[in-house]
């Protein structure tokens, strides 16, 4: 059976989410579109609540929350869940973290007078079967992996210094060593590719 990717647009001055559904040719045609917050900003899709089909977990900066959208399985989804931060949500990732079979999110955030965490990835870097997540840090021109420990919690983490501002990474095993490496973009056109040889 072939599935059809659909594909998900936050409209971050309108506070929608629009909905368009694949047709499996690279053409999509919008179905609909719900309220997601104030100044929607970064959207996840994920089963979290184990009926197999894909829900929506949205950033809204301005409103500082995070709003869950449980799908119906036909490109409509049910009334928003909402949870408040003390912070603007900048991006999201998901992930079981803490290995008890439910998905998690987690988010970064965005104030005023502090540096700005403006992307991250989660993958296992040091191979002990938990989850780290590595993130930027856009004015300190370096990346920070943080290590977890299977809980809620992280153990410890590590600075790289890159002496240019990052704006996008990606991770993947580059070289075949089963040790996860990333290639990150930054803002002069161009990326660069880090093998992990100490993890």
């Amino acid at each position: 059976m072939i599935k059809n990717f659909d594909l998900l647009v936050a409209i971050a001055d309108a506070n929608l989410v629009n909905v368009f559904l694949g047709y499996g040719n690279e053409t999509f045609v919008q179905m609909n579109s719900f309220v997601a917050g104030i100044l929607s900003f970064a959207i996840v899709s994920v089963d979290f609540n184990h009926d197999n089909h894909s829900d929506v977990a949205v950033a809204n900066y301005a409103g500082q929350a995070v709003t869950v959208h449980m799908g119906i399985g036909n490109g409509t989804f049910l009334n928003r869940r909402t949870y408040i931060s003390s912070s603007s949500p900048a991006a999201l990732a998901t992930d079981d973290f803490n290995h008890d079979q439910h998905i998690d999110w987690i988010a970064t955030y965005c104030e005023n007078n502090s540096i700005s965490v403006l992307l991250f990835a989660v993958g296992d870097f040091n191979r002990d079967n938990h989850l780290d997540i590595i993130f930027s840090l856009f004015e300190l021109d370096c990346f920070n992996i943080m290590f977890g420990d299977g809980s809620d919690a992280m153990l410890e983490s590590r600075l790289f210094d890159i002496n240019q501002q990052p704006c996008g990474i990606a991770l993947y095993d580059l070289n075949d060593d089963n040790r996860l490496d990333f290639v990150r973009a930054h803002n002069f056109m161009d990326a660069s590719v880090h093998l992990n040889t100490c993890l």
